[in-house]
């Protein structure tokens, strides 16, 4: 008996051990899918090179041991050094070897880890041990690369590389934007030196610009929104209609005085709710007429779809619960689960809210903006059946800011097709 009870009390404590680390690897994991989210809307705010740079460089410092960093950027005929990170000179015969390092990855497009435990550098006193290369890729081209050094021989192991090349490839499009922010301001100037002969030039050129700043816009808002898969959407109008639909959201839980940190997750998680989109065949999405009851059908699997893929995904509950929940109605005869009343997380009712007064005022392929007054006097008529009451009491004293949101993010929203803009 006294045997039995040591073998449970051992028992015990190797189950205690086990829980702790997986509650530490589940930390870790939460902690980096906040970086990596933090990294992408820090990204999107820059268009100088080494800002990028240091952007990322600030990520790694908290995500992965180093001792020194280099990013280069990409130049077509030259590798040029964009950024430095913990180191103040370089001298030749580094410079030399790390310029081969990057031929190298340039030539496999993979990342490159030299190891050498007398040195990487030959007759250098740095004793740099470990340097690791990773290309920036973004749209099958190498915007830059993101060079990391250390004193350890042992050190940057493969989960560690893999970690490091997701925070890494998150710079191409930063990269890609700066690159022609730079290119765009050596034309303007040179724009400027000529005589009115080149006048026409002049405007065919800002014509160009503004439609690729508009593209990158849209790519940028995508990766913000719906992480790696956004890229894959149907529909021309997600990117304007995810916008309006967070500011929308964010303006009713900020009325309705959600916590702070509830508040920040409905305005970056809302952008998800249509993931499951991507799932949903190109014709069904834009089919220009009313959906027959199997189109119906086939429509509202997109709740499901997005939330298998968020379901293991190490992301918050806000986010799977947008995703699957924001299609029920208040009074239980919404879909896919039937929830009703306050058995709906409050995200999902408040982002059901902003996702149909902007399906109501959005042009679509089958249908033309609804009036603003038109599209509040049927949310209105909704409240207690499809909506929370709460909700769209608060929403109802957000109308002057929700018209500045639909002003200041037109897309085809109806203010936009009421005054001919």
């Amino acid at each position: 008996m006294k045997k039995d009870d040591q073998d449970l009390r051992k028992e015990n404590r190797r189950l205690k051990k086990e829980l702790r680390f997986t509650k530490i690897s589940l930390e870790v994991n939460q902690n980096n899918l906040s970086r990596l989210l933090t990294l992408q809307r820090q990204l999107v705010s820059t268009l100088k090179i080494d800002h990028i740079a240091d952007i990322l460089f600030d990520s790694l410092d908290e995500t992965v041991n180093y001792d020194f960093g280099l990013f280069f950027q990409n130049k077509g005929v030259s590798f040029e050094l964009a950024q430095k990170r913990q180191i103040d000179h370089l001298s030749e015969n580094q410079m030399k070897r790390i310029q081969e390092l990057l031929k190298e990855a340039y030539a496999s497009r993979e990342e490159v880890l030299i190891r050498n435990e007398k040195g990487v550098f030959h007759d250098d006193p740095s004793n740099v041990k470990s340097l690791l290369c990773i290309p920036v890729i973004y749209e099958n081209k190498i915007q830059a690369f993101s060079v990391l050094a250390s004193r350890e021989d042992d050190i940057f192991p493969g989960e560690v590389r893999e970690l490091i090349k997701l925070f890494v490839n998150q710079a191409g499009i930063a990269v890609e934007k700066a690159a022609l922010y730079e290119e765009l301001q050596a034309k303007n100037i040179q724009i400027e030196s000529l005589n009115r002969e080149l006048y026409g030039k002049n405007i065919r050129l800002e014509k160009l610009v503004q439609e690729r700043t508009e593209k990158l816009d849209k790519m940028t808002v995508a990766l913000i929104s719906v992480l790696e898969n956004a890229n894959q959407y149907n529909d021309e109008d997600t990117g304007q209609h995810i916008k309006r639909v967070s500011y929308y959201s964010f303006l009713i839980s900020e009325r309705a005085k959600l916590s702070k940190e509830l508040r920040e997750e409905i305005k970056l998680y809302s952008a998800l709710h249509d993931i499951g989109k991507v799932g949903i065949p190109h014709a069904i999405l834009n089919k220009p007429g009313r959906f027959t009851d199997a189109e119906f059908e086939e429509m509202k699997k997109h709740v499901e779809i997005g939330y298998k893929m968020v379901e293991n995904a190490p992301i918050s509950a806000v986010a799977k619960n947008i995703i699957r929940y924001h299609h029920e109605k208040f009074d239980g005869n919404g879909y896919a689960a039937g929830l009703s009343g306050d058995k709906i997380p409050v995200e999902a009712r408040v982002v059901a809210l902003a996702d149909v007064f902007d399906a109501l005022t959005s042009k679509r392929t089958y249908k033309r903006a609804m009036p603003f007054d038109k599209a509040i006097e049927i949310i209105t008529e909704g409240r207690g059946s499809h909506f929370d009451p709460a909700m769209v009491d608060i929403f109802l004293k957000c109308l002057p800011e929700i018209r500045g949101v639909m002003v200041n993010n037109p897309g085809n929203s109806a203010l936009q097709e009421n005054t001919g803009e």
